[in-house]
Formats: structure tokens, sequence, C-alpha cells
């Protein structure tokens, strides 16, 4: 499926689209890595749809998805694209909002500008960082934290009312997990104990509702990370979430509270997992192995040549490195071509926490002024 729309029109386009999953046969397929993998090609595999920028105001910055009336929204960091280190400015780093048709910027964020003293010869050290944002329809969810310990700020932005509110105060974790925005209210891993800088962390999952008319609600005691589909395909049932512990991840049903947790969905996971659309990536054991469950098939990554890494899964597609000691490849999963990929370096895809995961940025670690955002091919 091939779309030359624009792409607030391909977004919601896709949030229309159905497939047929195939009748699972007996045991996990295997997928093997090795030489024979094929590389991840433009007009076999994927269009490109669109490109967009990678540096504002001066400054590297990366999409993080659109809001309802596609606007795209970034985070703008400390660095320049190059990544000169010696020219960083931690006070840069903020929020932003761009104008597709007009490329004009609105500041949305940026507390960083008015922080106090930074330490500029460890950036980050004690630099205020902007963790994962997640953007669904006018709200955008992300969360703020200085220096390095596990904790910080939850924040939503509602941009249709021009509101921003602190949802929780120190508690957040904020490195790596990304909230989930969810019928009026964000899950989010709180950080609990008395310290608050403890490595690891205390952690569970919580909810808050959007609009702050309440107060955190403990929703899995001891849970390590929160998935939810954030696309309009129902492929999973609306009161259920993913819930990651230190050793598996399972089903979660909110009308339960506390006690959600389905046994029967239960996947071994102890060294990564990523979720959403129905679809899990889980790295257990050791040595380690990769299981990727779509719900109506399961695949097993064999063959690695180092550790699993930076997992990501969707209804479209899955991605995960291997890291052999430094040297790092990364694959991608078609989900419903059930192809295995490889990503040919220097490029990197991210995906978008926006209105649906059908879309990615095929990044390049060399400087470019612009990086395509990607649609797989049918």
């Amino acid at each position: 499926m091939r779309r030359t729309a624009a792409v607030l029109s391909l977004v919601l386009a896709l949030a229309a689209c159905t497939s047929e999953a195939p009748t699972e046969p007996s045991g996990p397929t295997v997928l093997s890595l090795d030489e024979s993998v094929p590389v991840l090609t433009v007009g076999e595999d994927y269009d490109a749809v669109t490109r967009v920028p990678t540096e504002l105001d001066g400054r590297a910055a990366s999409l993080a998805g659109w809001t309802a009336d596609g606007t795209e929204i970034y985070v703008r960091h400390a660095h320049r694209a190059g990544r000169d280190a010696q020219d960083d400015d931690p006070y840069a780093v903020a929020l932003v909002a761009r104008d597709p048709r007009t490329g004009r910027t609105t500041v949305l964020s940026d507390r960083a500008r008015r922080q106090g003293p930074v330490a500029r010869d460890r950036i980050p050290g004690n630099a205020l960082q902007i963790g994962p944002v997640v953007v669904r329809g006018d709200l955008i969810a992300w969360t703020e934290s200085r220096g390095i310990g596990p904790s910080g700020d939850l924040y939503v932005r509602d941009m249709d009312a021009g509101a921003e509110r602190r949802l929780v105060r120190s508690r957040a974790l904020a490195p790596d997990v990304a909230p989930v925005l969810r019928d009026g209210a964000v899950y989010f891993v709180g950080v609990e104990g008395d310290d608050l800088g403890r490595v690891p962390a205390q952690t569970s999952v919580y909810r808050v509702p959007a609009d702050g008319s309440g107060e955190p609600e403990l929703v899995a005691p001891g849970a390590t990370a929160v998935f939810g589909d954030l696309s309009a395909i129902a492929s999973t049932p609306r009161h259920v979430l993913k819930v990651a512990f230190e050793d598996h991840v399972v089903d979660w049903d909110l009308t339960v509270g506390a006690e959600g947790e389905d046994d029967g969905t239960r996947l071994r996971a102890d060294c990564g997992v990523s979720a959403g659309e129905g679809v899990t990536v889980a790295c257990a054991g050791e040595p380690q192995e990769l299981t990727i469950d779509t719900g109506n098939r399961r695949f097993v990554v064999t063959g690695a040549s180092g550790r699993f890494a930076w997992l990501e899964a969707n209804g479209r597609w899955v991605r995960f490195t291997v890291d052999d000691d430094g040297d790092q490849t990364q694959y991608v999963f078609d989900v419903i071509g059930e192809k295995l990929l490889r990503v040919p370096a220097p490029r990197n895809l991210r995906g978008l926490q926006t209105t649906s995961y059908f879309l990615a940025v095929l990044a390049s670690w060399d400087p470019d002024p612009t990086e395509p955002v990607i649609e797989f091919v049918d």
C-alpha cells in the first residue's frame, strides 16, 4: 500500500486498516540471524512518506509524533546534529511544536532554560532531561528529570486548551519508560520508597487523571514497565494493558485493579520486553532467546552473535538490536509479511509514540538535515 497524501491524512487513514492473521502452526517459527537476512530496502519493503528536520533552532531534534491537527512534536536536545560535545547547551533542551506547512516552531515547555548551574564538563550530569514523549490526539505526556537518578516529574499538555499540568512530582520513572495515555488517564511507572535515587529503582505501575483532578492510584504492584495500544485499531480489549515485571510480561485487567494479572498470558522476559497493538517481543534466558508473540503466532530468533537490546514492538513491526561487544546490528521483523530484515548501517529505525505505530523514522548516525518517515509496504 503506497500513499502520497499528506502525513496527517496517512496517520488518520491507517486507523481503519485491518488484517487477518494466519492460522497458527504447531510450535514457534524459527528466525535465524545469519548472512541470508535481506537488507531493508526502499520501494521493496517500505516507502518514505515524508521527511522531517533533524535540527531545530540550531540544536538536534527528534520527532515524537503528530497532534490531531498534524502539528509535529519534537524534543530539542542540548547537542547539535553533529554531536560535538564541546558545543552542548543544556539550557536549550525543550519540547517544541512545528507547523509542517510553514516550518514555524513554537516552544511548548522549556524549564531547562530556567535551571540553575549545570556541570558542562559532564553533560547530562545534573542537567534537565526530557524523557520519552507520547502524543495522543491533543494530549502530550512526558517525563523530566535532573541528574542521573531514576526518578522525575510527569507532565501532560493539552494542545487544544493550551494548558500544561504537572501530574506527578519526583516519583515518575524517567529514563526509557514511556507513559501510556488511555481513556482520560496517564499510566506510568512510579518510583517507590524513601530513596528515590536507588538503582535499580523500586517501582509499580500507577494511573493518574490526565486533567489533574485526582491523585495517582496503584494499578500493578512491583511492575517495571507498562505498554498500551496507541492506535484506534482494537487489537486488544480497551481494559487490558501489558505490564512487565522483573522476569515476565503479562496482560493486566484494569477493571480488577491491583489483582489484574492474567496468569494465562504470562511470557518470560528477564532481559528486555516491549509490546503494542497485540504484539509482544521478549528477551529471556542465558544464552538469551528472543520471542515474538503476535497473538496468533510465535517466532523465536536464534543465531545472535551478541546480546539483544533496544526492543520495540507494535502491530506492524518489531525492532531489536544485537550488540556484539559494541558492534551493533539492528533488525526489524515485518509482522504482516512475516519477514526478518536487517537495517543497513548507519541507519537506525525509531518508532513514533503517536496515533499509530505504523510509521517510523529511519534515522542515521551521520549528520543529515532531514530524515525520512517511512511506512512498511504491504
